[in-house]
């Protein structure tokens, strides 16, 4: 017999009304992540770099901010299913 893992969703507040949380206990939802990652994270675009002068310190150090695109996304091929619970 085959083992799952289980990972339970953390229920999300409903901001429109109080007292309200958006997912329905009544409802399981399942997803195969053996076949594919389920979240995706890539670097987007092109990284960029700007130095100052290395001469323009006292103790010629150079400063050097970089910057990066993060991007995710949920995209699978995994098999998903939702259990309705009576």
């Amino acid at each position: 017999m085959a083992t799952y893992d289980i990972m339970s969703i953390p229920q999300v507040a409903d901001w429109s009304s109080p007292f309200k949380l958006l997912l329905d206990d009544t409802r399981l939802y399942v997803v195969s992540p053996s076949a594919n990652k389920i979240v995706k994270l890539v670097l987007e675009g092109s990284t960029m770099s700007n130095v100052d002068a290395p001469f323009s310190n006292a103790n010629l150090t150079q400063n050097a901010t970089m910057f990066k695109s993060w991007g995710s996304a949920i995209a699978t091929n995994a098999i998903a299913g939702l259990i309705t619970l009576p």
